[in-house]
């Protein structure tokens, strides 16, 4: 009997192992990082995101927020819309979401882990306040 349950035992804790490695978490110990940081992410954005055509000439703007996964291994899997703007808008914040590089993955306890994470990703045909005065100086 005592070997049936230690039996057991083993392979419920191997069980759980495994539930763990492909656990994604929310939050961990170090958050994961896009190459070059913020301000490398916020660059890479400003580069790529091309404004949709029909939303230029209607005047759409908005935020579109994207929800994906930063895997163990700094790839960016599974986006979706999380809240959305113009649907060519959010086509357009998906496409450059699922075009990121390798991030710099999460870690936990000292363990490369996935993690969710939600971007905001702003459409605006207006240039703001404080961008404008830096262009007049």
């Amino acid at each position: 009997m005592k070997k049936y349950i230690l039996t057991i035992a083993c392979m419920l804790s191997s069980l759980v192992m495994f539930a763990q490695q492909g656990e994604v978490l929310t939050v961990a110990e170090q958050m994961p990082v896009f190459p070059g940081g913020e301000a490398g992410l916020n660059d890479y954005l400003q580069k790529n995101i091309q404004y949709p055509e029909d939303a230029k000439q209607s005047a759409t703007e908005g935020t579109c927020f994207v929800t994906f996964v930063v895997s163990s291994t700094g790839e960016v899997t599974g986006a979706q819309i999380l809240r959305g703007a113009a649907e060519s808008l959010n086509r357009e914040a998906l496409c450059v979401v699922n075009a990121m590089p390798k991030w710099q993955p999460a870690m936990q306890s000292g363990e490369a882990v996935s993690v969710k994470f939600t971007l905001p990703v702003r459409f605006s045909l207006t240039v703001p306040p404080d961008k404008d005065k830096k262009s007049k100086k």
